[in-house]
């Protein structure tokens, strides 16, 4: 979809001009995908927060990078929206370790075109490979306060693939065990060698949960006042 906004002037009775004035750069591109229960789904450059109203805040970490998550089950997609500090990256992973574990990376440039979510794997205490099959669909890269990148993407809870490195199956209402870090991110998204920085000390293990009716619980070290569910509802 595109959009634009300008000043109106005219007569609307007008078959020659309507005053419809010139947008100039007040314009954009926006996706809208409309499903038959009734939601919308709106990415791109559409001015809206990402974070939908039940997604459920399951990760913090000291720079101030945020996780939340949520279930969709007219789509059986669950919805990772990652709130990252430029200059940085935040990763996740699945299992209790780096050894053969499937992991997620969103990687904050200075703006929403130098930044990307990159599906890894990580054979242990180096720096995570891209995995052959991608099973994350980005909906929005946005910029929608100074100093953080928001993302917002979507994989299936199984999706089935009998290729690439390793991907970790969600069974919806099941604890996992998870890891996360972060650190610097210096590089090129689009480079061969995408600038992820050593974690340091900065990383750490939590547990997370997500459920069929679009809820999500965490706990552990995730960076919350209380290691329970807690939903960001403004």
């Amino acid at each position: 979809m595109i959009w634009a906004f300008s000043n109106f002037t005219g007569n609307s009775n007008s078959t020659t001009d309507d005053g419809m004035q010139y947008h100039g750069t007040q314009k954009g591109l926006f996706t809208n995908e409309i499903y038959s229960d009734g939601s919308v789904i709106s990415g791109g450059d559409n001015g809206l927060s990402p974070t939908p109203s039940n997604a459920t805040l399951v990760l913090k970490t000291s720079n101030g990078s945020t996780l939340s998550t949520s279930y969709n089950n007219s789509t059986n997609l669950i919805q990772f929206n990652a709130h990252v500090k430029t200059g940085s990256y935040l990763a996740v992973g699945f299992g209790t370790s780096m050894t053969n574990a499937d992991m997620v990376a969103w990687e904050a440039g200075a703006n929403p075109e130098a930044s990307i979510c990159q599906d890894l794997y990580s054979t242990g205490e180096t720096r995570p490979i891209l995995d052959s099959n991608n099973e994350y669909t980005t909906q929005s890269i946005l910029q929608p306060e100074a100093g953080f990148i928001d993302f917002v993407v979507f994989r299936a809870p199984a999706p089935g693939y009998t290729e690439g490195q390793i991907t970790y199956n969600v069974t919806l209402g099941q604890q996992m065990n998870m890891i996360w870090s972060f650190g610097q991110f210096t590089g090129n998204a689009a480079g061969t060698d995408n600038g992820i920085q050593y974690h340091g000390t900065d990383r750490s293990s939590w547990t997370m949960t997500i459920n069929s009716d679009g809820t999500a619980e965490s706990g552990g070290n995730n960076g919350l006042l209380v290691p329970v569910a807690t939903t960001v509802v403004l």
